[in-house]
């Protein structure tokens, strides 16, 4: 049996440099996509960009219906997550069945229902 062919350092050094273009390319495909991603701007923004998706809250927030403006919304929204998480306000607002909101059949934490409102006017 004859061993196996040596590979040349010229193979090595092209295999190596396409595999360094085929990683850099997939990174680029990966990564583009979150830089040219559109964030709130506006008076809210500093609520809403604190979502992984605002755009996505925002199709929520055009169901959602809320009684108080969205200036009273934000103060109250923004007194809320200064102090606890959205996590932890959207659960107690779970616990106490008062505090939700509705949007077309769901039943949403207060918190959530406010925040997706203001999504809608910040997107």
């Amino acid at each position: 049996m004859s061993p196996p062919p040596r590979i040349s350092r010229r193979t090595f050094t092209v295999g190596a440099a396409a595999a360094a273009g085929v990683a850099l390319i997939a990174g680029a495909i990966y990564e583009v996509p979150r830089l040219f991603k559109h964030r709130a701007r506006g008076e809210y923004a500093d609520l809403v960009n604190r979502l992984a998706d605002p755009e996505q809250a925002a199709v929520v927030g055009r169901a959602v219906h809320l009684d108080a403006s969205e200036e009273n919304v934000a103060s109250e929204l923004k007194k809320r997550l200064a102090k606890k998480s959205l996590t932890e306000i959207a659960q107690e607002d779970t616990a106490k069945l008062e505090r939700t909101a509705e949007a077309e059949g769901w039943v949403l934490p207060l918190a959530v229902a406010q925040l997706c409102t203001l999504a809608a006017q910040a997107v």
